[in-house]
């Protein structure tokens, strides 16, 4: 089957709620110490939920503690030590600038499909390199590792109001057929957002129906959602 490049962009604002805060300010010199982390510490990508793309473009969300009326470079190295993906596996952009007038910007990691992911979840590793301009944020949060497979798992969004107010009880199959309908996953989604796509979900569902396919879960009943009209 062939496959496509996915660009994910998702929402953060909660994830970086849950980061130490620094209080904001402005930095037009060198002189003031202005500090740079992760917005988190540990994410799972999985291919799968990327519409069959066999390329990824992974947004890593950073903070800094101030901003500034000019662009500023920074590092990202990957760690040797932490990483179990090749070369050939991904690829970082060749050089970081951090946005003018901005306390949050985002770089795009390409991650890259090979038939090795379909049985193995390989780590990626990356870490904040301290510069003239960045100092290390908060120890937690300067150190970054992805680990990345093609396996079907129940997404973070998919909370239990979720499947009480519009897409049901969660399966690996419902999950992977919405996929399918929708195609791309619903991180960052607001709850009108999934809702909107619940009600295209299950319009498929009763025309697959109607026409005679009803589409089932594993243990042979139909496949339904729970959101209403």
């Amino acid at each position: 089957m062939k496959r496509k490049t996915f660009i994910a962009i998702f929402a953060a604002a909660a994830a970086i709620c849950a980061c130490e805060q620094i209080d904001i300010q402005k930095y037009d010199d060198l002189t003031s110490d202005r500090y740079l982390y992760f917005n988190a510490d540990t994410s799972y990508v999985s291919f799968m939920t990327y519409g069959g793309a066999d390329v990824v473009e992974y947004p890593v969300i950073l903070q800094a503690s101030g901003f500034s009326e000019a662009a500023q470079k920074y590092g990202i190295k990957v760690s040797k030590s932490g990483t179990t993906a090749s070369d050939s596996d991904f690829e970082l952009p060749s050089s970081f600038e951090f946005a003018p007038k901005a306390v949050k910007d985002t770089f795009f990691l390409k991650l890259k499909y090979s038939e090795k992911f379909d049985t193995d979840t390989l780590t990626i590793a990356l870490d904040i390199v301290e510069n003239e301009v960045f100092k290390l944020g908060p120890s937690n949060r300067v150190h970054r590792v992805l680990h990345v497979h093609n396996a079907i798992v129940k997404p973070d969004w998919w909370t239990s109001s979720v499947t009480s107010y519009y897409l049901g009880t969660y399966s690996d199959l419902k999950y992977k057929t919405l996929l399918k309908v929708i195609g791309h996953d619903l991180d960052g989604c607001t709850n009108a957002e999934i809702r909107y796509y619940a009600l295209i979900f299950k319009q498929w569902l009763a025309d697959q129906a109607a026409a005679g396919n009803t589409v089932k879960e594993a243990n042979g009943t139909a496949m339904t959602v729970a959101v209403g009209q």
